[in-house]
């Protein structure tokens, strides 16, 4: 069973997750909003503030994945979105897709939680 492990006070990511979850009726994930939750952070062993930075998630092998790898997870379980997995199978585009993630992961959490 895959459990993903998001941050449901980011609209950005509370969007993704209701496509998903549409993409993904007939797949046996389960979904843990980590913003409002602490119980959920037990099961994966991390930090709030770890779980909001990037999305993580346990895969049907019981590894966590985080970041693009958590994606990759999520979009091979979703209509539409298997040929993405392919395309990050091409030498080097996981690796800008990581950076790409990484810098906009920053962006958004200071946004939402570094507020002065």
């Amino acid at each position: 069973m895959i459990k993903v492990f998001f941050d449901n006070n980011c609209p950005v990511c509370r969007r993704e997750v209701s496509l998903y979850k549409k993409l993904s009726e007939k797949t046996d994930i389960q979904w843990f909003d980590v913003s409002s939750n602490n119980q959920y952070l037990k099961e994966i062993n991390k930090t709030k503030q770890e779980c909001l930075k990037v999305l993580h998630v346990i895969d049907n092998n019981g590894n966590i994945q985080t970041a693009v790898d958590a994606f990759i997870v999520i979009w091979s379980q979703c209509r539409y979105f298997k040929l993405i997995v392919f395309i990050f199978k091409i030498p080097y585009s996981k690796k800008l897709a990581d950076y790409l993630y990484k810098l906009y992961a920053n962006y958004r959490y200071s946004k939402l939680y570094c507020r002065n």
